[in-house]
């Protein structure tokens, strides 16, 4: 019997990110924002933005067994549409 190697243990845990911006004509339109998460159809976690503003960062850990060997369809959706 030959023993597998412990599998690595990332520092951190793997976390779902996006940068992105809220424009104050959006906000002022539309008022608070909800930024919703998911992948695979699982929410990972939402933020509701209120102000406007630049360089906005929507972190949320990924939970365990989510991620896998095969590819994974991340989604992220607002609770209001945004019109052109």
């Amino acid at each position: 019997m030959v023993p597998h190697p412990p599998a690595q243990v990332p520092a951190h845990p793997p976390a779902l990110e996006l940068r992105f911006t809220t424009p104050a004509v959006v906000i002022d339109t539309l008022g608070p924002l909800t930024l919703t998460a998911s992948i695979d159809g699982q929410t990972v976690g939402a933020e509701t933005y209120r102000e406007a503003s630049e360089g906005l960062l929507f972190t949320k850990e990924i939970p365990d067994g989510l991620l896998g060997d095969e590819p994974v369809e991340v989604e992220f959706q607002l609770d209001k549409p945004l019109e052109t």
